[in-house]
């Protein structure tokens, strides 16, 4: 029955991993949390009222219990904090998850693990630096087991070549296994499962935080027109959500396409923009804007002209100087003859 609880405890909405273990320590079990009244709650160091309106809420109990039963239904290990089967390497970390979902065979103890992060945009000589190094890697430690984020690029790159070299590989995804993100890398997540092992700590359901459904990217960006533009864009995730009457209006497609309740099929992207003129001047039409461009062009080209003109006379006069130049060097040898022959 603590599984229900423990799993009730990870899904409280801003408890966090080091969270929960402090509330764990006062109250001795994830079941005597959901126990406490408010005001109990509320003198857990680091529980707020709003977190403990939070954990009090029967909703969260009502969706571990559903969570529970999807585990079971579909064959999910839960490997619980920190019990015996328990990563070792990982129980020692002070923000280590409460509960590892995990598809497959998660088995750590005594091997040598290679954690690979980088780049979803590689160049050619970065996927090949990954393949060379597990490659190597693997003709030394037959027992080395390749750790990454199934993500594309280096990640992709670095499940692919441990399973081309027959080692263990294992897949720590940032959502919960219901689904598979991105989609296309549905093939080899089999092939990791098979030979490894597929790990999160998020709920099943999870996909989105609610972070991440109101996104704000404001930027100022000044022109040499005397005016000054500020671009705000608004990336809004919509789907349907129990906990969301906001969204209740739209129409409900994550049944059809087989996604969680709070996965967002679509999105909607606005933007806006603010003008506003500098040291009180007022605004110019783009007509205006544009003659003052063609006058400058005008002014300029005019300018040029009049030192091609200017250089043009100089080079004239320079001539003239190199002909008297030589006239007179003429003259002078003459006179050198004529007062040599005296």
């Amino acid at each position: 029955m603590d599984k229900l609880y423990i799993i009730a405890l990870g899904m409280v909405q801003g408890i966090g991993n080091i969270g929960s273990k402090r509330i764990l320590a006062h109250t001795g079990s994830a079941e005597a949390v959901f126990r406490l009244d408010r005001r109990t709650l509320i003198k857990i160091p680091g529980v707020g009222s709003m977190l403990a309106d939070r954990i009090l809420d029967k909703s969260v109990i009502e969706r571990a219990g559903k969570e529970l039963e999807y585990i079971r239904i579909n064959k999910i290990k839960c490997l619980f904090y920190p019990e015996e089967n328990y990563p070792e390497k990982l129980r020692y970390c002070e923000d280590a998850p409460l509960v590892l979902y995990v598809r497959g065979t998660l088995d750590l103890a005594g091997k040598k693990i290679l954690r690979v992060v980088g780049t979803r945009r590689p160049t050619s000589y970065g996927l090949e630096a990954c393949r060379k190094l597990i490659r190597d890697l693997a003709d030394r430690y037959s027992d080395l087991v390749v750790v990454s984020g199934l993500a594309y690029g280096i990640d992709h790159c670095a499940h692919k070549t441990a399973l081309e070299c027959g080692l263990e590989t294992v897949a720590v995804l940032g959502h919960g296994l219901k689904f598979l993100y991105p989609s296309i890398h549905r093939h080899i997540a089999g092939k990791i499962e098979l030979s490894g092992a597929l790990a999160t700590s998020k709920p099943d359901s999870f996909v989105y935080s609610s972070e991440e459904w109101v996104l704000l990217t404001p930027r100022v960006r000044y022109k040499p027109y005397d005016w000054l533009s500020i671009d705000l864009g608004i990336d809004l995730r919509m789907a349907p959500s129990d906990d969301r009457q906001w969204t209740s209006g739209v129409p409900d497609v994550s049944s059809k396409l087989d996604l969680p309740k709070n996965y967002p099929p679509w999105k909607v992207q606005m933007g806006l923009n603010f003008n506003i003129p500098v040291g009180g001047k007022s605004f110019k039409t783009l007509e205006e804007i544009e003659s003052e461009d063609f006058n400058r062009r005008v002014e300029f080209y005019k300018l040029i002209q009049d030192e091609r003109e200017k250089s043009s006379e100089i080079e004239d006069e320079l001539k003239d100087l190199k002909r008297e130049r030589e006239a007179a060097d003429k003259e002078i040898e003459e006179l050198k003859k004529m007062l040599d022959e005296e």
